[in-house]
């Protein structure tokens, strides 16, 4: 198998931009969470499409990349969003701002925080929208066109 001399640094920008496509994804679905006032989980499966329709678009066109790359982003989406959610919750009830809480908190009692919270309907959900987000990024398989 040969790999050809640019396809590291463009699986490498493809990597980077869908981690940074993920995390807006995921400050977006938080944002859209504290207005409805909880998780909302049910938002991981259009937060999958468009993340999907944005891989397959604007990052990589290739099949197996882009499917990857989509699960990729959706995950590292939906951790975030959780992470997020955690601290606008420790700040709430313990009367600090978003920015105090997420410096107090740290990173281990967030995780802590978010793991709690997290039920199995919402982590089928979050699967779910994963994998709509790595379908539509692999696309439907061409149809081959039959001479006429």
């Amino acid at each position: 198998m040969r790999i050809e001399p640019g396809a590291i640094g463009s699986l490498l920008l493809a990597a980077f931009s869908t981690l940074l496509i993920g995390l807006a994804a995921g400050a977006v679905w938080m944002v859209l969470a504290l207005y409805q006032r909880g998780p909302s989980a049910w938002m991981a499966l259009p937060i999958g499409l468009a993340l999907g329709w944005v891989v397959r678009t604007w990052v990589t066109p290739r099949r197996r990349p882009g499917l990857l790359l989509a699960a990729a982003g959706m995950a590292v989406a939906t951790i975030y969003m959780r992470l997020l959610f955690a601290a606008a919750e420790v700040g709430a009830s313990l009367g600090l701002g978003f920015g105090e809480a997420l410096r107090t908190a740290g990173p281990g009692m967030l995780l802590n925080v978010a793991r709690l919270g997290l039920h199995w309907q919402a982590l089928a959900l979050y699967l779910l929208g994963l994998a709509l987000a790595a379908m539509f990024a692999a696309g439907m398989p061409r149809q081959q066109s039959r001479g006429a």
